[in-house]
C-alpha cells in the first residue's frame, strides 16, 4: 500500500529508530577493513545510497560519481560530486509552470535547474577512498536489486532488525517530512512526487539552502 501522508508509522516504512540504526551499521561495515567482511562492499553501498536518497533500484543506476563541480552540473543527470560532497539532481519542474522571460527575470529570484544536497562526509570519504566507485556505480536494475537483497540479508544476519529494501528506502521521505512538514521540500530532496498532486510546486520554490538544512537536520537528529 502507498503512504500518501508520508507517515513514519506506516506499515510499509521501517521505523525511524531502526532506519537510523541501519544507516549507522552500513557506515561502520563500509569503513571496516576488508578481511572482517563477508559481503561485497558494493552491496552495502547500494543499500546506504538507497537509504540516504530514497532512490529505488532503477533510480540508483542513474547515479554517477564525478570529481568536479563542473562535471556535476550536467543538466538532467544525477551526480555525486567529490569536490564539494554534494548530490546534484534535476529540479522537478511542473508542467506549464511560469517561466519568466529575460525582461522579467531581472526582477525575480533565479531559478536553478538542479537541486544540490550536501551528503554526509562519511559517505564522501568512502567514495574518495575507493576509486573503482567512479562514473556510473550500478549498471542495471537487476544487479542493483540483487545487491540490495544481499545487503538486507547481511543486516538481518548480524542484527535483530528485520530490514527489507523497500521498507528501508521508504523510511527516507517520511523522515524528511517529519523535519520540515513541507511537501514541496520533500519532493525536491527526494526527486519524487510520490504520486501526489504537484500543486505545491506551482506556488512555492524552496531555496537551496533550506533544502540543504532540512536534509542535514534529518540525518543529524
Amino acid at each position: 500500500a502507498g503512504n500518501p501522508l508520508l507517515l513514519q508509522t506506516h506499515s510499509s516504512v521501517l521505523p525511524v529508530t531502526q532506519y537510523r540504526q541501519v544507516v549507522g551499521i552500513l557506515f561502520e561495515a563500509l569503513e571496516a577493513s576488508e578481511p572482517t567482511l563477508t559481503i561485497d562492499k558494493l552491496s552495502l553501498l547500494a543499500l546506504l545510497l538507497s537509504g540516504l536518497t530514497g532512490r529505488a533500484d532503477y533510480a540508483l543506476t542513474q547515479i554517477r560519481v564525478v570529481e568536479s563541480k563542473n562535471q556535476a552540473k550536467s543538466t538532467g543527470e544525477v551526480n555525486i560530486c567529490l569536490e564539494n560532497g554534494c548530490l546534484y539532481q534535476p529540479m522537478i519542474v511542473p508542467i506549464s509552470a511560469f517561466t519568466p522571460k529575460f525582461g522579467q527575470q531581472v526582477n525575480l529570484e533565479p531559478i536553478e535547474k538542479s537541486v544540490i544536497i550536501p551528503l554526509p562526509k562519511r559517505l564522501i570519504s568512502l567514495l574518495v577512498a575507493n576509486k573503482s566507485w567512479r562514473g556510473q556505480i550500478f549498471n542495471d536494475k537487476a544487479t542493483v536489486a540483487n545487491k540490495l537483497i544481499e545487503a538486507c540479508d547481511f543486516i538481518r544476519s548480524t542484527t535483530k532488525i528485520e530490514v527489507f529494501r523497500a521498507e528501508f528506502r521508504k523510511a527516507f521521505a517520511p523522515a524528511i517530512f517529519a523535519t520540515c512538514r513541507d511537501i514541496a521540500q520533500v519532493m525536491h530532496i527526494c526527486g519524487d512526487t510520490f504520486g501526489l498532486s504537484n500543486a505545491p510546486l506551482y506556488y512555492y520554490a524552496p531555496k537551496r539552502s533550506d533544502l540543504a538544512k532540512t536534509y542535514k537536520t534529518t540525518l543529524q537528529s
